[in-house]
């Protein structure tokens, strides 16, 4: 129930991203319009995501037996990967069918994939029904006791698992801006100190594709990596992950040129595999 009210929500939040200039004529403050729409939506999709990937997660595990959990962690790896790789070929290279801009595009092909991720969750992962209700309790008394009964090799994952998870979030929500702004602007911020509307835009459709180089990675590198956990163990593959992904991070120090940037978001497509499926597994 909760992946099908995730998905509900992010399909109302998509409309409204995609909706979000044609609503906003209807009133006298436009800019104030499309701003109040897109908080909405953008809050809408965090709530969506929470409620869909917890769940989904928890549900593949249950389904999972235990000899096989990394192989379905990283299975869950590949499926996060394999998502965004059209919608950001797409959004990259500025395909538009007909009248339908890329980013409309982008957004409704992100919505017809969460509908039929929603019908095949439904029909796999059916769950065993509830005939009495179960006792109620305080979640936040229920997360104190869990953490304070965790082990110690437990607490120094979720440590390693919260750090990676801060800095791939970083990446993730800032790589765009950063291409379009520092990479493609440089040369033009020297020389006029003004911002190109239509440098920043080829940069950030540039990044996008970086972005599906990093979901390609990921989704190769899933195959590959729970073999080598098995072989070198969990604190070896966590240990190269964490070093590859601050290496990867702290390039962009030094790197201007923008198509060694396909090889930055690849490496770090592999990292993320690695210190993201991992835990999970754990």
């Amino acid at each position: 129930i909760f992946i099908i009210i995730g998905t509900i929500l992010s399909t109302i939040s998509i409309l409204l991203l995609i909706f979000n200039h044609p609503f906003s004529r209807i009133y006298q403050e436009v800019s104030l319009a499309r701003k109040t729409t897109l908080i909405i939506s953008i809050e809408l999709i965090f709530i969506s995501v929470t409620l869909i990937q917890n769940q989904a997660r928890s549900l593949s595990s249950d389904l999972t037996p235990p000899i096989q959990q990394t192989l379905m962690s990283h299975a869950c790896q590949f499926f996060i990967a394999f998502a965004p790789i059209i919608p950001n070929i797409i959004n990259g290279l500025q395909i538009q069918i007909s009248f339908i801009n890329p980013i409309s595009l982008f957004l409704i092909i992100n919505s017809i994939m969460s509908i039929i991720s929603l019908i095949a969750c439904c029909v796999a992962g059916k769950e065993e029904p509830l005939h009495e209700k179960p006792p109620t309790f305080n979640p936040f008394k229920q997360m104190y006791n869990a953490f304070k009964k965790m082990s110690k090799p437990f607490k120094r994952v979720i440590l390693s698992y919260m750090f990676s998870n801060a800095a791939l979030l970083q990446f993730n929500y800032k790589f765009t801006d950063f291409v379009g702004s520092y990479i493609f602007q440089t040369e033009n911020n020297r020389q006029s100190g003004e911002i190109d509307s239509q440098l920043y835009y080829d940069g950030f459709c540039f990044a996008i594709l970086c972005m599906a180089v990093n979901n390609g990675c990921q989704l190769l590198y899933s195959f590959v990596n729970w073999k080598i956990v098995e072989k070198v163990g969990m604190k070896w593959s966590m240990f190269v992950g964490n070093l590859l992904l601050t290496i990867a991070l702290v390039l962009v120090f030094w790197i201007d040129f923008k198509y060694a940037y396909f090889l930055i978001a690849g490496l770090i497509g592999i990292c993320q595999v690695i210190v993201l499926a991992v835990p999970n597994a754990l």
